[in-house]
């Protein structure tokens, strides 16, 4: 089982009007946090009154968080063989890893956690989040 990984934010890739802007650029899918601290796929599905974002979970699960709990995901990263990531396993919860190899649909990871690597499409990997 993989374990458990706290994250900082990567400031860069949040900014209020950003968050539906840059069509093109970003993928529709965003890593969001999670009750438990951890990062999971999912899309933004709506604003509420407060500021706050709804969030649609690729796993079916729906939580409204704050803006600092959303990073946006390249819809496709110029990725090389051994560049380090952040990826969506099968679960659909982000988990570091390497670049194995790199194909038109997505990219070969290999997680750091040593369980078998698995393609991942482009626009669920994103830049390696800085360590709280």
């Amino acid at each position: 089982m993989k374990r458990m990984l706290v994250f900082g934010l990567l400031l860069g890739l949040l900014a209020v009007g950003t968050l539906a802007a840059d069509e093109g650029e970003w993928s529709e899918w965003v890593a969001a946090q999670w009750k438990d601290g951890s990062w999971y796929l999912g899309k933004v599905a709506g604003q509420t009154s407060d500021g706050k974002y709804k969030i649609n979970y690729a796993d079916g699960d729906k939580w409204v968080v704050r803006e600092d709990q959303i990073i946006k995901i390249p819809a496709r990263m110029n990725l090389k063989v051994g560049d380090k990531v952040m990826a969506a396993w099968s679960n659909k919860r982000f988990y570091p890893g390497s670049v194995r190899s790199v194909t038109a649909a997505g990219a070969v990871i290999a997680w750091d956690d040593g369980d078998q690597p698995l393609l991942v499409a482009h626009g669920q990997i994103m830049p390696p989040l800085a360590a709280e």
